[in-house]
């Protein structure tokens, strides 16, 4: 499981670079901020997503019954939450009216 989803996160890293130079010469900065911020989310989520797994991992082995469960579906929220949620509500707050 580990190995696909530090390939798709090297996947998503390398392809930035790939692609900056020639869209940063035809001058559609616009395009190359829309394409970043998406491998960027890319990326994030699937950080998010091998942490869960690792955590359910751990918790499976360690413990057993209804606490594997519950404590491997806290996990995705408190990243989601923490990574996604909690920026946007400070964008929210910050925007002019």
């Amino acid at each position: 499981m580990i190995g696909p989803i530090s390939s798709w996160i090297n996947r998503c890293a390398k392809a930035m670079p790939e692609f900056v130079l020639p869209v940063f010469r035809q001058h559609e900065k616009g395009r190359l901020l829309a394409v970043s911020n998406a491998l960027a989310l890319s990326g994030l989520a699937t950080v998010g997503l091998a942490l869960s797994t690792a955590v359910w991992l751990v918790v499976s082995t360690v413990a057993a019954g209804a606490v594997v469960p519950i404590l491997s579906s806290i996990m995705p929220v408190v990243f989601i939450g923490l990574w996604f949620v909690l920026p946007l509500t400070g964008r929210i707050q910050r925007s002019p009216r």
